[in-house]
């Protein structure tokens, strides 16, 4: 497939759809490789990039959680108050 084509047929998916099997080692990193090659007309690199593995994501999960109570829900901020 040419690159073209490739931008043309490309699709989204929503997060929900998305399953099992995700990309190898191999995979990903050849997607990352891709991705730190694309222009920064921006001049904000060097990038960082943060593989969060499915055992890392219910902690992230939790750690969000935590921060989202911490700010929504803080004294004299209750929806009801």
């Amino acid at each position: 497939m040419e690159a073209i084509e490739l931008l043309r047929t490309r699709r989204s998916v929503v997060v929900r759809n998305l399953s099992d099997p995700g990309p190898s080692k191999d995979e990903l990193n050849s997607i990352i490789e891709a991705g730190l090659r694309v222009p920064d007309h921006g001049k904000i690199g060097p990038w960082r990039i943060q593989i969060i593995t499915e055992k890392g994501q219910k902690k992230l999960g939790d750690i969000f959680f935590q921060g989202f109570q911490k700010r929504a829900w803080g004294p004299g901020n209750r929806p009801y108050d």
